[in-house]
């Protein structure tokens, strides 16, 4: 587990220390929902952290509420009914 996180940068040092393709794909969509989450007022806990043989994505807490977040990456947002703007 890449342990605890203080603030984006280390999530941003992560990604510039990877170099195959598909792990910056995945960290680059970690970062974009922790800065987010961090702009909804959450603070950042830990990054890919295990919990019971499982890799947590990122934990966050807000208002003394922690949540466990996983982060999924598409290809494409072209096959959801509703796409972003």
């Amino acid at each position: 587990s890449m342990g605890p996180v203080q603030s984006i940068e280390s999530l941003l040092l992560a990604y510039a220390s990877t170099s195959a393709p598909h792990l910056r794909q995945a960290l680059l969509c970690e970062i974009e929902a922790a800065q987010f989450l961090l702009g909804e007022g959450y603070s950042l806990l830990y990054h890919r952290r295990k919990i019971c043989h499982v890799e947590v994505d990122l934990i966050v807490t807000k208002d003394g509420v922690v949540t466990l977040v996983e982060v999924k990456t598409l290809a494409s947002f072209d096959h959801l009914p509703h796409r972003l703007s």
